[in-house]
């Protein structure tokens, strides 16, 4: 449960409910044969990317972290 509240201290699990609900709704919309705003495929496309930015930037504290805890260990 602590890793939840961790996650969901650094937006992971917000973002992630985002881009899987908009990214329904444009499935819907395309299998329905209805038209997909331009504008919710460019939200998409920014939610996405910032999701995967914030992974990213997330991976990179947690490996500083580990490498600062192993060079204190090492002293």
């Amino acid at each position: 449960m602590t890793k939840f509240w961790e996650l969901f201290e650094q937006s992971v699990i917000i973002q992630g409910i985002l881009a899987i609900a908009f990214s329904g709704a444009i499935i819907y919309l395309y299998c329905t044969g209805k038209e997909v705003p331009q504008e919710l495929v460019a939200l998409v496309s920014l939610i996405l990317g910032y999701f995967f930015g914030a992974k990213t930037t997330h991976a990179q504290v947690q490996v500083a972290r580990a490498i600062e805890d192993a060079t204190r260990k090492g002293d």
